[in-house]
């Protein structure tokens, strides 16, 4: 690479170190050798191979300048490391692997678990759960897989897209994950409906009146198949006419320890 293509890192700036790291757009970045090959065994290993009478002053790298910048700030004590971008992630998860970096991908996944109130078990969820899902498959990180299933299996439709390409049988996976459950959630709707009595009047007209609201229901869990739906139904359900017709709201609350304990447990791979 021409020098009169290159600039200078204004993170890492001559003087910085004694080495060159020279990013695929031409920036160049000085960092200690040292650093290099206490954190990096596929850096030591490369400076340990060419031996102590060749060494090299510089190298010129397939990563472009976000990329080295965000990877040599986890090697380096003395600089912030940059906060979680879901758009440059990716090159920089490669990047560890490349350089056997694992802390940075232990990092990633820590990042990605956030708090979350509620009233579920497991208070807490992923950022970006089908990107997570993405990262999770293509650097081999199984609990960060399940934690997206779990949050995926319950998630609306339009949620299961990414751009992030990884691999499909995990997709398949979850697919099938989510038709288990929606199957689920129909079984105990049915079960219900069935055994509503239509003994008297007044209840088979409210029967054919809970019979339009659990299709709309169906419906809606086939997009979303979580307690969340059910609870949004709730909060507009129409008092029951009669008081001796078993009330649908009630019979889902009933519903609620379970849904939610099917909702935190984590889904094999």
């Amino acid at each position: 690479m021409a020098t009169s293509t290159l600039t200078v890192s204004t993170s890492f700036p001559e003087g910085h170190g004694d080495f060159k790291l020279i990013s695929s757009d031409g920036v160049t970045f000085h960092f200690p050798r040292y650093l290099l090959c206490l954190m990096s065994p596929s850096f030591e290993g490369m400076f340990d191979v060419i031996g102590n009478d060749a060494q090299p002053q510089e190298l010129n790298m397939v990563e472009n300048s976000t990329t080295v910048d965000q990877f040599l700030r986890f090697l380096d004590p003395r600089m912030k490391v940059l906060p979680l971008n879901f758009e440059t992630v990716a090159p920089l998860l490669e990047t560890a692997r490349k350089y056997e970096v694992p802390k940075i991908l232990e990092w990633w996944e820590e990042q990605v678990v956030v708090k979350v109130d509620g009233i579920a078990p497991d208070k807490t969820s992923l950022r970006k759960p089908m990107a997570c899902l993405a990262l999770a498959s293509r650097f081999d990180l199984p609990n960060t897989a399940r934690l997206a299933f779990r949050d995926l299996v319950k998630a609306p439709s339009k949620d299961l897209i990414t751009d992030i390409r990884f691999e499909s049988q995990l997709f398949c996976r979850l697919i099938q994950l989510r038709e288990e459950r929606v199957a689920w959630f129909i079984n105990k709707i049915t079960t219900y409906h069935n055994a509503v009595s239509t003994d008297c009047r007044s209840c088979y007209v409210s029967h054919e009146q809970l019979s339009r609201a659990l299709r709309t229901i169906v419906t809606d869990i086939g997009k979303e198949p979580s307690w969340a739906t059910l609870n949004r139904h709730m909060a507009a359900w129409k008092a029951c006419p009669v008081n001796h017709f078993y009330a649908s709201q009630t019979v889902f609350n009933s519903w609620q320890k379970e849904i939610l304990e099917l909702e935190s447990s984590l889904p094999t791979l």
